[in-house]
């Protein structure tokens, strides 16, 4: 793939990211990030680091 993401492929990666976190399968969010993501539920949360946190974090009510 070029440097410039093509439409299509965006769309299937946010595609891919809505139905992970609308499946609530471990595997399938986990799936959505790198082994050593870092990532915020939101800019109050703790951060999430790695994939088992960030499934581990789905888990946890807003």
């Amino acid at each position: 793939m070029s440097e410039t993401a093509s439409s299509e492929y965006v769309q299937r990666r946010l595609d891919a990211y809505v139905s992970a976190w609308k499946s609530y399968e471990p595997n399938e969010i986990a799936d959505l990030f790198t082994e050593n993501a870092i990532y915020h539920r939101n800019p109050k949360s703790t951060s999430a680091i790695g994939r088992a946190a960030i499934v581990e974090s789905s888990r946890e009510p807003d």
